[in-house]
């Protein structure tokens, strides 16, 4: 995946978003796993003790058959997304483990955080200039490390 200074640094403003959509669509799974095991749970109710056929049951199940169904696709629609959302943090992470503490410290402040350079600044005890600076050699590096 080629990507230049202007993708990396959309890539690293959209982490905190990836991580919350990971928990969204983990929060979704539960929701519609608990559905799911709970229309499984359904009984249907034996009208009376003589035997009439089972066009009510069979109706019944077949509907819960159906939704059941239908939600197992709707798991199985987020699983990928999840598995996308946790290929892009990964790739995040792997290019931040490759910055020293005082790089990756600045991208965290910028990009995760969301700072003013200003307080990065103040955070760092470094200048002006040399944010900027520590700034694009984390960056430069990310981008060498693809």
């Amino acid at each position: 995946m080629i990507m230049n200074k202007k993708e990396l640094q959309n890539l690293l403003n959209k982490y905190n978003y990836i991580v919350a959509e990971i928990e969204n669509c983990n929060q979704e799974i539960l929701q519609l796993s608990e559905v799911a095991a709970s229309e499984r749970e359904l009984k249907i109710p034996i009208l009376s003790d003589m035997p009439r056929g089972s066009e009510t049951s069979d109706t019944t199940y077949k509907k819960v058959e159906k939704i059941i169904d239908c939600y197992s696709k709707q798991v199985a629609k987020i699983e990928t997304n999840i598995e996308k959302l946790f290929n892009k943090k990964n790739r995040i992470d792997d290019l931040l483990n490759i910055l020293e503490p005082r790089e990756r410290k600045i991208i965290e402040l910028k990009y995760f955080k969301k700072y003013k350079w200003w307080m990065i600044q103040h955070t760092m005890h470094y200048s002006r200039r040399q944010c900027f600076n520590i700034h694009d050699i984390a960056l430069n590096k990310m981008l060498k490390c693809k």
